[in-house]
């Protein structure tokens, strides 16, 4: 059967990287040809075998072509830092299929949270608790103030970082800080 033959599902992948899900299922467990596919486009772990999903190195090519691949790797892969990361760096929307302690874990938050402010709102109570992750989150996206905790809303420097960023942030500040000329003027 042709979808048996490797070196003909190795060509077509070459055209078309969604042959893998048509190959035949013995040689979607087939670790050369799932790089080779990962590496053009990392949705296409989603293909892969059990095992492959815990091969680190065919969930390093797949995440960092395609961050959101992240969420078809193995448990232990989705919490290990490295992967984790990668995957960040390439889409910050992957870090919401981490597991475990990198959840919370500072470095990926702020990472997450400069590239992309918005995720905020769907950050943990603590993270949006957090001073310094929710000035990294309203320096790149000034509205993430609206998901911050309440008393960021009153903090002067958070609000001038928002308002900064977008001008539209001030109607998320706290009353008084609304009336404050300078932040008006910025």
């Amino acid at each position: 059967e042709l979808r048996a033959d490797k070196s003909l599902v190795a060509e077509a992948l070459q055209h078309d990287v969604l042959a893998l899900k048509f190959a035949a299922p013995e040689l979607r467990r087939d670790r050369s040809l799932l790089l080779q596919a990962v590496k053009r486009n990392g949705e296409m772990l989603r293909f892969a075998s059990e095992e492959l999903l815990g091969d680190r190195e065919v969930v390093l090519a797949a995440v960092s072509q395609q961050g959101s691949a992240l969420r078809f790797a193995a448990p232990e892969l989705r919490a290990e830092f490295g992967i984790v990361q990668a995957a960040v760096n390439q889409n910050p929307a992957a870090f919401f299929h981490a597991c475990g302690p990198l959840r919370m874990e500072m470095g990926l938050l702020l990472t997450v949270l400069s590239r992309d402010g918005s995720l905020l709102s769907e950050m943990l109570p603590a993270v949006r608790a957090n001073r310094d992750l929710v000035l990294a989150a309203v320096k790149n996206d000034g509205s993430a103030l609206m998901h911050a905790h309440g008393k960021f809303r009153k903090d002067d420097e958070v609000v001038m970082e928002a308002v900064q960023q977008n001008g539209r942030a001030l109607q998320f500040a706290a009353e008084e800080l609304r009336c404050n000329r300078s932040l008006c003027l910025e």
